[in-house]
């Protein structure tokens, strides 16, 4: 884990990271979450408690960031891929990123071609935010979703998720965050 000494005055520091300030990139819920230092913020937090270090991490939308940081500074995951289609998340991401030293996040508009992820992790009650067509469900080992309010959206999620072999997992969901797991050893 590489983190630089000299962070920025206008950051909000979480768990030893840093977190510019910018009103275009958070919402008020995300700035409240971030200064509380993420006590709040049930699919980061669920997010980690998930994750294993050597897992291939694939995180669909940025938001403000707080997911893939939290993700490869704290946890130290290697390999922490973003699909990010919008221009200002992807460069409120690199800029985080970049303050926290934080070097082995990949970032990119569209899912990889390449991309064989043992772990995903999406806020799909962001409008923008969708599953990719085809779920890689060879390497999937789990799946970490914020899903939306509505219940045929809800439904084609679960049924999506077991197509790719994944199984809703009670004790790591809160809410409207939901675990899927390929085994139910965490």
């Amino acid at each position: 884990m590489m983190m630089q000494e000299n962070i920025p005055v206008d950051v909000i520091q979480v768990r030893g990271l840093g977190f510019p300030r910018d009103q275009s990139a958070q919402s008020n819920h995300v700035r409240m979450a971030v200064r509380d230092g993420m006590r709040t913020e049930t699919l980061a937090n669920t997010a980690v408690g998930v994750a294993r270090t050597s897992d291939r991490i694939l995180v669909l939308g940025s938001g403000a960031a707080i997911v893939p940081v939290l993700l490869a500074g704290n946890l130290g995951v290697p390999r922490v891929h973003v699909v990010e289609p919008d221009p200002g998340r992807r460069a409120y991401l690199e800029q985080t990123a970049s303050v926290n030293g934080l070097f082995r996040i990949g970032i990119s508009v569209t899912v990889p071609l390449e991309s064989d992820p043992t772990l995903l992790v999406a806020d799909l009650s962001e409008e923008e935010t969708l599953l990719p067509e085809a779920l890689p469900s060879g390497s999937l080992r789990g799946a970490v979703l914020r899903i939306p309010d509505d219940t045929s959206l809800i439904s084609e999620t679960f049924a999506r998720m077991a197509d790719a072999g994944l199984t809703y997992f009670p004790r790591q969901s809160s809410g409207n965050v939901v675990t899927f797991l390929a085994k139910w050893s965490v």
